[in-house]
């Protein structure tokens, strides 16, 4: 018989040994799991406001979207209905200062443009004017000197801009503060001028009638940074035109968009020249810009300037311009009338383009109500984004917030 009695008690130490070394080896892979929960697995605190609950990298590949301009200043009065806050943003060329009385006091419109023939040229009817309004309204005037002189004081028809182009800096401030004073004594506060087209000797519209400074760029950049200087001087805006250029536009009216289509070189040449002089409006002053009714090949795709989003985002994106644009008449130009059915649909796609306060010039209260409802009834359908009046309201804002602080 095999006794089993001494290896028995062998395998019992062993086993003994064996089990304690087990029982240790366990104790510490469970006191390192203890520190390694603390250490890795202990819960983060809940993100708060100043924490975002994403991780960076996700953070720095989301884009944000774009920021509509802020108001400053000026806001538009939270009593404006839609109707009337459409009607801040049009400029309407009339006449009669009883019409533009009742235009103000019934919609608030944005501004309005003293047409040639306008009983309107006396500080005491534009003042009716403004004080039937809740916000100062734009009273413009085509007040470029020489032939284009709307004033009824005729002293500044021999300053033609080509004159003025010939003459220094300085005298070109000079006259532009003189026309500022007299446009400040009847109450306007912004200047449809300075024309920034280029002279090419045979436009209908811009050399016939000697209203560009010059066919040299910096030049014309020159006088009409000069110019505008001097309005600004007298609390009046300039309102540089007729963007992107029409100097060189040609047709078969020959370049006046008043009596029908018009069409500039390409784009590509445009930017090598007719835009050139638009760099002075790169700075922190007071400045609009009137966009034309000329159709330029590769850039508006055979819509005239005015109604081309085309037009608006180039001009914003390419010299960061945030002030406010104008469109050059729109009611009634032929190079509009031509391609818009009315003009309530020309204001809309105006509107929807990017311009912030469409100009066009009516003949009846009716008229004005008409085009207001109109555009109501875009935004109410979605046939405008009403992100676009927001904007809008804000540029202008901001300009009758500079208007109300230096003519007060």
């Amino acid at each position: 018989m095999v006794n089993l009695d001494r290896p028995l008690a062998k395998a019992s130490k062993h086993t003994a040994k064996k089990v304690w070394f087990i029982i240790l080896a366990l104790i510490a892979i469970c006191a390192i799991g203890v520190v390694v929960k603390i250490q890795f697995f202990t819960p983060k605190p809940a993100p708060t406001k100043h924490q975002p609950a994403h991780n960076n990298q996700q953070a720095n590949n989301s884009q944000p979207a774009p920021t509509p301009p802020k108001p400053s200043g000026l806001t538009v009065p939270s009593s404006f209905t839609l109707e009337q806050k459409i009607g801040q943003l049009l400029v309407v060329g009339v006449s009669d200062k009883d019409m533009a009385v009742n235009l103000e006091k019934t919609y608030q419109l944005g501004g309005f443009l003293l047409m040639t023939n306008s009983n309107m040229f006396n500080k005491a009817a534009t003042d009716e004017v403004k004080q039937a309004g809740a916000l100062v309204p734009i009273i413009a005037v085509d007040q470029e000197g020489g032939y284009v002189s709307r004033l009824p004081d005729q002293t500044f028809r021999s300053y033609t801009a080509r004159y003025m182009g010939t003459l220094p800096n300085d005298q070109v401030q000079g006259i532009g503060s003189q026309m500022g004073q007299s446009l400040a004594a009847i109450g306007a506060n912004i200047d449809f001028a300075p024309v920034l087209d280029l002279d090419n000797g045979q436009n209908a519209a811009i050399s016939y009638w000697h209203r560009s400074f010059s066919s040299d760029p910096a030049v014309v950049a020159q006088k009409a940074s000069a110019f505008a200087a001097g309005l600004r001087a007298t609390g009046v805006v300039p309102a540089f035109k007729h963007f992107p250029g029409l100097g060189y536009a040609t047709g078969t009216t020959n370049g006046d968009t008043d009596i029908g289509p018009a069409t500039t070189p390409a784009f590509a040449t445009l930017q090598q020249r007719d835009l050139l002089p638009y760099k002075i409006i790169q700075t922190s002053d007071v400045s609009t810009v009137m966009v034309g009714n000329q159709t330029v090949p590769g850039l508006t795709n055979g819509l005239p300037a005015s109604l081309s989003s085309a037009t608006y985002d180039y001009l914003r994106k390419t010299y960061n311009f945030q002030q406010v644009t104008f469109t050059d008449e729109i009611a009634g130009a032929k190079a509009i009338t031509q391609v818009e059915s009315t003009p309530t649909q020309a204001v809309i796609d105006a509107l929807n383009a990017g311009v912030d306060m469409p100009l066009i010039n009516i003949s009846s209260e009716q008229e004005a109500a008409d085009i207001i409802t109109g555009v109501s009834q875009a935004v109410q359908t979605n046939q405008l984004n009403p992100q676009r009046i927001t904007d809008a309201l804000n540029r202008v804002m901001a300009l009758k917030t500079w208007i109300t602080k230096h003519n007060s």
